[in-house]
């Protein structure tokens, strides 16, 4: 797999390390870590930094840096065998595995829209789906009333000027509108999650 490109923005990355990023979106960040040892290391560090702030603003006394949580999963991909509904996933980031036992090929989800099949997660304070596009489809002009954040799991998706491709995160957040693309020589795979309905227009 490629270095990924485009990551999510640092202070999600902060917010993911401190532990108050909602649950959606902090899977969203846990997976492309996964996938992104630059962000994991970020995290970590960042994890260690505010471990560190904590035992100074207690007053406790120390000459090095605390050891940080384990809050993030191991950077390991799980091999899966070639399966023709799964579009040829090879590999699978091992913190999505507990989400995907139950999941059916995408084949089998609901079309939400000509050519993009979804398919929900479990989520508190989010919506969060799988996505699948059709290779070349583009989704409808929209725009967004919340975060949004959009992982890519296998193939591409074009958005605007930006190519996202394996591991990459886009962003959205209120006011910004777009309309994704697929790419053309395979489906896309993506994990997404949403604060709030998207408004199409």
């Amino acid at each position: 797999m490629k270095p990924c490109t485009n990551h999510p923005p640092e202070e999600f990355l902060l917010d993911y390390a401190t532990g108050s990023l909602p649950d959606a979106f902090a899977l969203i960040l846990a997976t492309h870590a996964c996938m992104c040892p630059a962000c994991h290391q970020n995290i970590r560090a960042l994890e260690t930094l505010g471990g560190f702030l904590s035992m100074q603003a207690s007053g406790e006394k120390t000459n090095a840096l605390p050891t940080p949580a384990p809050s993030l999963p191991d950077t390991s991909c799980i091999p899966l065998p070639p399966i023709t509904g799964w579009m040829g996933l090879r590999t699978l980031p091992s913190c999505l595995a507990h989400c995907m036992e139950d999941v059916p090929p995408p084949s089998a989800w609901p079309e939400i829209l000509p050519g993009i099949r979804a398919f929900p997660l479990p989520s508190v304070d989010a919506k969060l789906h799988l996505l699948s596009f059709a290779k070349g489809v583009q989704a409808p002009n929209h725009c967004h009333d919340g975060l949004e954040m959009t992982l890519v799991l296998d193939g591409e998706l074009q958005d605007g000027k930006t190519l996202f491709s394996i591991g990459d995160v886009a962003t959205c957040d209120t006011g910004d509108c777009h309309a994704p693309k697929a790419g053309s020589r395979r489906n896309c795979l993506c994990l997404w999650a949403t604060e709030n309905d998207l408004v199409f227009l």
